[in-house]
């Protein structure tokens, strides 16, 4: 990934998305509402057909919605900070510096553990608490900041 925002020196050493289990619900629904419009348009029922047609575009506005944060949303750790940017019309920015990390906790549903995907809950100094849903591969993102602070430290 290419961020124009990289101290000078500063490596990628991390670079994660959103798991695509995020589109699981919207277009598992919106399957459901399609099929239901074209049953209703076989059978000829116009009540179904109506209903089933406002369900696909309710439910096709929510999967583009997912569609489109899961590519504006950037989740990286560099060799000096964790830098997290999550939406595209409003942006929600958090840039932590290794050094003032405290603790990293991982939460992950049952499906989250089987299709590796769940939540990243970053602590730093102060108390501040940032948690961030749907992460892929957030074992992998947590040893990868754990690694490196444990390097800045032995430096």
């Amino acid at each position: 990934m290419k961020l124009n925002n990289l101290m000078a020196g500063e490596e990628i050493l991390k670079d994660v998305r959103l798991h695509r289990a995020t589109f699981l619900i919207p277009l598992t629904f919106c399957i459901l509402a399609a099929l239901l419009w074209i049953v209703a348009g076989i059978s000829k029922n116009p009540s179904l057909s109506g209903g089933g047609l406002g369900m696909f575009l309710v439910l096709g506005m929510i999967t583009i919605r997912a569609v489109l944060q899961y590519f504006s949303s950037t989740y990286v750790v560099t060799n000096r900070r964790v830098l997290i940017k999550v939406g595209l019309l409003s942006k929600k920015s958090v840039e932590t510096l290794l050094t003032k990390v405290e603790s990293i906790g991982i939460e992950q549903p049952l499906l989250g553990r089987i299709l590796d995907f769940g939540t990243i809950v970053i602590g730093g100094t102060g108390g501040t608490k940032e948690a961030f849903s749907n992460i892929d591969q957030p074992n992998e993102f947590r040893m990868t900041i754990q690694e490196q602070i444990e390097k800045n430290r032995s430096r």
